[in-house]
Parts: C-alpha cells; sequence; structure tokens
C-alpha cells in the first residue's frame, strides 16, 4: 500500500472532546506508511514515526490520499520529527480557544496540512486559514482528498461531504 492519510479516532478524553467540539466521526489524522507505521503528531510523543502497534485502540479508521502524498510526508519526516504535541491548541479547539496555539508545537492535523501546503504545494484547505487552526475532521472534507477506504458505517456520513467512495 502506498502512502495514505488515516483518520482515526479513540475513546480518550481529547479524542472524545474534539468530536464533540467539532462534530466529525474523527479526532485523529497522520500519514501512514507502506509498512503500516504511521508518521505524525500524537500526544505524548510529538511528531515522530510510530510503529503499527501503536494504532491498536484507534477506531473510525478512514484511509485517503491527494496528489503529491509522497513528497508531503517526506517533507514532514525531513523538517518535523521532534517536534512537540501541542496539547494545548487541542484543548483550545474544544473549548473554542484557538488562540492557545504554540508555533514550536504541532498537532496532528496541523503537521499534515504543513507537509501538503509545503512539500507538495497542494493546498487541501484555503492558504488563508492558519495550519494550526484546521482540525482533522475539517481536513477529511477536503475536495482535494480522494477517500480510499472507511468503515461501512461510516460511508453513508462520508459520502455526504466526500467524493464518493468507489
Amino acid at each position: 500500500m502506498p502512502v495514505t492519510l488515516r483518520f482515526s479516532t479513540t475513546d480518550d478524553p481529547v479524542s472524545r472532546l474534539i468530536r464533540w467540539r467539532t462534530v466529525s466521526p474523527v479526532s485523529h489524522v497522520e500519514f501512514e506508511l507502506k509498512d503500516g507505521s504511521t508518521l505524525g503528531s500524537r500526544w505524548p510523543g510529538g511528531v515522530r514515526v510510530r510503529p503499527p502497534t501503536a494504532n491498536a485502540k484507534q477506531r473510525n479508521v478512514i484511509r485517503a490520499t491527494f496528489a503529491g502524498i509522497e513528497k508531503a510526508c517526506v517533507w514532514v519526516g525531513l523538517h518535523r520529527i521532534g517536534y512537540g504535541y501541542d496539547l494545548l491548541t487541542d484543548l483550545g479547539i474544544g473549548i473554542d480557544r484557538t488562540a492557545w496555539h504554540n508555533r514550536r508545537e504541532r498537532m496532528c492535523s496541523e503537521t499534515v496540512l504543513e507537509g501538503a501546503e509545503k512539500g507538495a504545494h497542494a493546498f487541501l484547505l484555503n492558504p488563508q486559514i492558519e495550519t494550526w487552526a484546521a482540525w482533522p475532521g475539517l481536513l477529511l472534507a477536503s475536495p482535494l482528498l480522494t477517500i480510499l477506504d472507511a468503515p461501512p458505517r461510516l460511508r453513508r456520513e462520508l459520502n455526504s461531504y466526500a467524493k464518493p467512495l468507489t
């Protein structure tokens, strides 16, 4: 499998808060590599490559792609590994306080969007939107994404705001 975007969620309190506040079935996004490992930003640990076993508690997994995804992933690998996780912005999204952003740390969707914009020159969202102000569900709704795979119960919801699954 080529590099894909892997959207997901867990049952932890921050994930629940993000899903509730953003009205989305997902609260996380990162790159999934060919071997099943992932590259992205999570709490704890920040931006790094994680083994497939680190995804054991994730659910609502949706895979997607976009033009230039490999370049985006490489850019993140070269420029963002080692950045901390921006938990304050995550919590700020949950309670509508986006001014809490820490420019020295990265959220999951911010990491993916930076890679897309700087590595692949693909603007998945309006370029006027700050990358840190986006959340996974907003990214999932991008018209430039192609959904590759989703749980059957989410297919109908996804088809209502993304390119139809084939």
